[in-house]
């Protein structure tokens, strides 16, 4: 009897992101099935985590280490699930610049050892966050639309983007 495969998903925020996924899945169906889970924390944070004193410790392993943080936190997601199941693993984060613990160089290294989803797992990171994804309006060509990553960009696209866009949970297909 062979085991089920897992894609693993990890969210950096437990609203948004998943609400995206949820309505990605509506949209596309996938064959293997997907677990999702929050890190809770910014990116700079899963780089510490890798890099001590910015030396990479190549004997750890994303899945064990997401793995421990939920069981910690009093998840139980992941316990029945062996890091041999999960065939692949999408982490998506924000750029959050405005952390106190943000450092461009600390995302170059990270966005180079998470690059494989089938090795240490694909890093997706929104710039400047994850609403980005709606933060188009008719009339307004998205590539000229640059923003600082900053605390307010939340409420200034809810300001600044088409009504229909407004709520992720109904994007369309065609959106």
């Amino acid at each position: 009897m062979s085991k089920e495969s897992y894609i693993l998903m990890v969210f950096e925020g437990a609203k948004t992101e998943p609400q995206i996924l949820r309505n990605l899945q509506s949209h596309f169906s996938l064959d293997k099935k997907i677990v999702k889970t929050i890190y809770e924390t910014a990116i700079y944070s899963l780089y510490e985590e890798f890099f001590i004193n910015d030396e990479f410790d190549e004997d750890l392993d994303l899945f064990t280490i997401i793995k421990e943080k939920i069981q910690s936190s009093g998840g139980d997601k992941l316990n029945n699930i062996s890091r041999e199941q999960v065939s692949e693993i999408y982490l998506f984060f924000d750029y959050d610049g405005h952390a106190t613990n943000a450092d461009l160089k600390k995302l170059q290294e990270i966005l180079q050892l998470f690059n494989n989803e089938t090795e240490y797992g694909k890093l997706y990171v929104s710039y400047p966050m994850v609403e980005a994804i709606k933060h188009l309006k008719s009339g307004i060509d998205f590539k000229d639309t640059i923003e600082e990553s900053n605390s307010d960009y939340k409420k200034l696209v809810s300001e600044n983007c088409d009504e229909h866009l407004s709520h992720l949970r109904d994007l369309s297909y065609d959106d």
